[in-house]
């Protein structure tokens, strides 16, 4: 039987959340601190959002003037983490390839393991992995230069605000023309908790 006290406190708990989040300081400390890249540099972040049933992935490029130049998103059969995270980077690896105006690429992550295994195969700590490392190497490759690096949860925040919109959306593929507005995704207006 439920317990209707039970039932207000949990009520009143997410409102009180509600209220917390939408006020301006919280927002303002969810804010990006994303850099842009070097010119002639693009730099590609790339992150995860989890559903019940599978994962999300996501990646956005953008130039030295922090323009959008190409996003992208997919749905990945996995509850894996760490699978996730270096399926990411492997659609990160591949979007650059679409994108014609410059061959150096920042990759850029929150993830310390995929990065640290792009930059050294033999530091991948998960043979589940080493597939979509090899890929993204693979892809990178084409590149006359490219650099990883790990980076803090806000500086990648847009990427994983992307591929939680993708979850809730069911949108997978090219998504610069529909996908919310970059201020939007950097600002974490869109961020969504899990209930």
């Amino acid at each position: 039987m439920p317990n209707p006290d039970r039932i207000c406190f949990q009520l009143r708990k997410r409102y009180d959340e509600l209220v917390k989040i939408s006020s301006p300081s919280h927002k303002a400390s969810l804010a990006s601190s994303w850099s842009p890249p070097p010119a002639g540099w693009i730099k590609v972040n790339f992150g995860v959002a989890s559903s019940s049933n599978c994962s999300w992935v996501a990646a956005i490029a953008r130039d030295y003037h922090g323009h959008l130049l190409i996003s992208a998103t997919a749905q990945i059969n996995t509850l894996s983490s760490s699978l996730a995270v270096a399926e990411a980077c492997k659609l990160a690896s591949s979007i650059h390839q679409s994108i014609a105006c410059s061959s150096y690429i920042i990759q850029e992550s929150d993830n310390l393991n995929v990065i640290s295994s792009l930059n050294n195969l033999s530091c991948c700590p998960d043979w589940e992995l080493e597939h979509a490392i090899h890929d993204s190497l693979f892809s990178l490759s084409f590149a006359q230069a490219w650099v990883a690096r790990k980076v803090t949860y806000s500086a990648n925040v847009a990427s994983h605000n992307l591929a939680k919109w993708a979850s809730c959306n069911f949108v997978s593929g090219n998504v610069c023309n529909c996908m919310p507005d970059l201020n939007s995704l950097n600002s974490g207006v869109l961020m969504f908790f899990n209930q």
